[in-house]
Parts: C-alpha cells; sequence; structure tokens
C-alpha cells in the first residue's frame, strides 16, 4: 500500500492486495494493481448495517461513481433524501476529496441468466456469444447447461437441477427447487445484475422475474420454442413479471404487442446455423 494512500470505511482488500490508489468506502479490492469487486455487502451485514443502508450505498456508488460526471460534479448534481442519506453523502465526501485518485470502478456488465433444458442451455450460449462480440468484458452468471459454460457461463447451480418434465417428478423435487430459487433471488439481489434473462422454466422464471421487478432489476425474457412460455399472453401474469420480451418468431411481436408487452424480434439462432442453400446432392 502506498504510504499516502486513503482508505475508506468498512472498506476490505483480499490478501496480497497492491493499492496504490484511495479506496472509496464500503468497497471490496483485490489484485495487483487492485481492482474493485463491488460493495463490501457481506462484510456491512455482519457490521450491523441494515438491507436498507446497503441499497442505499449501492445506489450512491451508482449515482455518483458510475454516472460519467466529474467526481466534483456528482454531490451537486444528485441530493440524496430519506433515513440513510448520511451512507450516501459519506461516498460522496470521499469522492471528491482531494487525494492520490480513485481507483476505478469496473464498468463490467453483469447479465444474469437462468436455462432449465438443453434447448434454453444452446438458445442461451448463442445468446450469449452474440453479446460477447458486443461487450467483451460482460459477466454471465445464474443457472445454465454445459453449452452454456463453454462459452465462459458462470453456472452457479447446473441447468440439471430444473430438468422435470413430470408433475410427479416436480413434486418430488419441489423442496429442493424452491430452495434454489429462493436462494438464486436473494443472490441477484445482492448482486444487482444490469440485466436478467429468463430463458425457459417459464414458472421458475417468472415467479423470479416478478420479484426483481419490484426491487428495480431490469429483465427480459426469451422464451424456448419447445416450451414456449407455458403462460397465456393475455393473461396479465407475463406483463406484471417481464420488462421486455425477445420473440424468436417473426408471428410473436404483434402477440405480445396486442396484450401491452414491449418485445423486439431478436430472430431464432438456429437461422445462422442451417445454410439456406441445401446441397442436395450430398443430403
Amino acid at each position: 500500500m502506498h504510504q499516502f494512500v486513503r482508505v475508506g470505511a468498512h472498506s476490505m482488500t483480499a490478501v496480497g492486495t497492491v493499492l496504490l490508489q484511495d479506496l472509496p468506502p464500503y468497497v471490496m479490492a483485490a489484485g495487483n494493481t487492485a481492482e474493485p469487486h463491488g460493495i463490501n455487502s457481506e462484510g456491512l451485514k455482519r457490521r450491523g448495517f441494515s438491507p436498507e443502508s446497503v441499497m442505499a450505498i449501492r445506489r450512491a456508488y451508482k449515482m455518483l461513481y458510475k454516472s460519467g460526471l466529474k467526481l466534483d460534479e456528482g454531490p451537486r448534481r444528485h441530493r440524496h433524501r430519506g433515513r440513510h442519506r448520511h451512507r450516501a453523502e459519506a461516498v460522496g465526501r470521499f469522492l471528491t476529496q482531494p487525494g492520490r485518485g480513485i481507483i476505478p470502478l469496473m464498468s463490467m456488465v453483469t447479465v444474469a441468466m437462468v436455462a432449465g433444458e438443453a434447448s434454453g442451455d444452446l438458445l442461451a450460449a448463442h445468446l450469449i456469444a452474440a453479446l460477447k462480440r458486443h461487450l467483451p468484458e460482460a459477466r454471465f452468471v445464474g443457472i445454465g447447461g454445459l453449452q452454456m459454460q463453454r462459452e465462459g457461463f458462470d453456472a452457479w447451480w447446473p441447468s440439471e437441477k430444473l430438468a422435470v418434465h413430470v408433475y410427479a417428478e416436480a413434486l418430488r423435487h419441489y423442496r429442493e427447487l424452491a430452495g434454489i430459487r429462493k436462494r438464486l433471488l436473494a443472490r441477484l439481489i445482492d448482486r444487482r445484475p444490469d440485466v436478467f434473462i429468463g430463458v425457459d422454466a417459464p414458472d421458475f422464471n417468472l415467479w423470479l422475474e416478478e420479484r426483481l421487478k419490484a426491487r428495480g432489476c431490469r429483465r427480459s425474457i426469451m422464451s424456448a420454442p419447445r416450451s414456449g412460455l407455458g403462460e397465456p399472453v393475455g393473461s396479465g401474469k407475463i406483463a406484471r413479471s417481464v420488462s421486455h420480451m425477445l420473440a424468436l418468431f417473426p408471428f410473436e411481436p404483434d402477440i405480445y404487442r396486442r396484450n401491452g408487452i414491449p418485445v423486439s424480434y431478436v430472430g431464432h439462432p438456429f437461422a445462422d446455423m442451417i445454410p439456406l442453400d441445401v446441397n442436395r446432392a450430398r443430403c
């Protein structure tokens, strides 16, 4: 650690971290040279910070640290309100005080995904590959299969955990599935991904997305062709749960628009895999 580096309150560094710039309050850092790894949420909980306080700190960093404004402009532009505003104001004060410069927070985009079947695993793998061409530093996490993992997906649980096909089997595994869903929801609320994409497993994903939507997470859902959504479009459950649809087939957008659901037609990835001109002699 450089002798004039400032270390903010309730921050945390890993063993062997080389710190050459100021480490803001509440931030975890690691590496040579130090890179931030998000808010020290677990440490804050152990120190008695309420979930509301942790959320206020997250919002403060999003506004002040990732807004694109100069550090001395952030506190003037944004006014913090509520019982926990002193947490956000502490962040603002630290960022605007003179020092050796602030370690840059990672601009890495985090995409959370859930795919529970082989078809969804394949669809999601193609989506990950396409997104990586535009967002090479993006991180993909959640529940997925081997195809997704080959594209660099960080599978917190394997997709096989969700692959139940008959009611009797679903009932036998209900407690395990419910436990995974609750733990996944808690982890997503803690990690705050930039977007959540539910690929298939409609019962699992619509439950998850409705609760993420209530907490301000941006979401999309892409329906797998074999199972579809498994929910009537006009029932209202999709509209309550989903912020945006990714349609695979050209007839789908009109159906969703008629029911007031934002939608984008992205096409089916198999269109890139099947040649338009088939060599009949080789068939």
